[in-house]
């Protein structure tokens, strides 16, 4: 049984900035809704809600972005670690 672990730097890299341009361009499809003449309270939590969803996206969008940029650098360096284990075993 093997232990080791085979890892293509490449398709990582590729599927997490495929990620990482998804993840920019993500917006809340909700729209607000008109006040105009009506004057309902459910209009105004309607939106209230929309805008907590909207803060939820974006935080959720930022998070992701870090996550994806913390997971490109962990793969830097594991590449790195493995380039320097390599070459110590030569």
């Amino acid at each position: 049984m093997s232990t080791e672990i085979k890892l293509d730097y490449a398709e990582v890299k590729s599927a997490l900035s495929e990620l990482k341009s998804v993840a920019a361009q993500f917006e809340s499809s909700l729209a607000s809704m008109k006040d105009g003449e009506n004057k309902l309270d459910m209009v105004n939590e309607l939106n209230e809600v929309k805008q907590y969803f909207d803060e939820l996206v974006s935080s959720y969008q930022q998070l992701l972005l870090k996550s994806t940029e913390v997971t490109l650098q962990t793969i830097e360096t594991m590449k790195e670690t493995d380039k320097a284990i390599a070459s110590s075993m030569k």
